[in-house]
């Protein structure tokens, strides 16, 4: 039986721990307070762990590098809560997030989760521009093949119940997506609602989203292809998915590759030119 009422935030951490204090201070800034926090540190080589154990009550978990998916579905089986967050370690919750969540829950007792809305914000934590957020009243399931509007998990919160259905998140996802799978997976059966309120400050990282893009493209053939093979006899939704996947033999071009490659390259150059500026500031 899990613990009613109770909210548990799961916090994958995979190499971040220069972000995570400041994740876990924005859930314990909470005005709704029954809620457990679980980290799960995903086999960092920093002091996720030492961060972590600086906070009483704090349950982490340590697991070799298995990915996103493997952390939050670790995170989970820890659990006790009756509802869930996951909350990425370099995103902040706001104040009133978790009590707009429950509530939302409670008087929504068919929905399987709720999602509320993002101000993104830049490394630092200054505030950058957002772009519109225009919340999606109807056929979640249709409209979710089409566009991910929900942007982040750690807007979403889910019923635990809901969760353990559908198993969690599938850990092939490696590379991205995982979330817009776990998403069709729910929405296809069970009914959703955005509430509307701004719960989530999400960080844009520019010097990882070339590479997240070139990630994102082979992670996004991937749900077009496993959720191809759900959607058989609705034919505009196979259609929409036949349009959408990338032949296995494009993604594997020697163009394609080199192109990977050179991003690759330019993102560890820019993450070598932010380490060398904090070291001479240090100094």
């Amino acid at each position: 039986m899990k613990s009613p009422n109770l909210v548990s935030v799961i916090i994958p951490c995979y190499q971040q721990a220069h972000y995570l204090d400041e994740a876990i201070r924005s859930v314990l800034a909470q005005t709704y307070r029954h809620f457990e926090i679980i980290v799960v540190d995903d086999g960092s080589t920093d002091n996720t762990s030492e961060v972590a154990a600086r906070y009483a009550g704090l349950c982490c978990i340590r697991q070799r590098h298995l990915g996103l998916p493997s952390a939050r579905n670790a995170g989970l089986r820890a659990s006790e809560g009756e509802y869930t967050v996951f909350l990425d370690a370099d995103d902040l919750l706001l104040s009133d997030a978790l009590e707009t969540g429950v509530n939302s829950l409670l008087a929504e007792p068919d929905c399987a989760f709720v999602y509320g809305l993002c101000h993104f914000i830049d490394q630092q934590g200054a505030p950058i521009p957002t772009p519109p957020h225009v919340p999606v009243e109807e056929s979640h399931y249709r409209a979710l093949f089409k566009q991910n509007y929900i942007w982040t998990p750690g807007a979403v919160m889910f019923r635990r119940s809901i969760l353990s259905r559908v198993t969690g998140f599938d850990q092939t996802f490696t590379r991205g997506c995982e979330d817009i799978d776990l998403y069709l997976r729910i929405t296809k059966h069970w009914p959703i609602r955005c509430h509307g309120e701004v719960v989530l400050q999400y960080r844009k990282h520019r010097a990882s989203m070339s590479m997240k893009k070139v990630n994102m493209l082979r992670a996004t053939n991937d749900v077009y292809r496993k959720h191809q093979q759900e959607v058989r006899g609705d034919l505009e939704l196979e259609g929409f998915c036949r349009k959408h996947i990338f032949p296995r033999i494009v993604l594997q071009h020697p163009l394609a590759i080199r192109l990977i490659a050179a991003v690759r390259v330019r993102t560890r150059l820019r993450a070598l030119k932010l380490y060398f500026q904090k070291f001479r500031q240090a100094d």
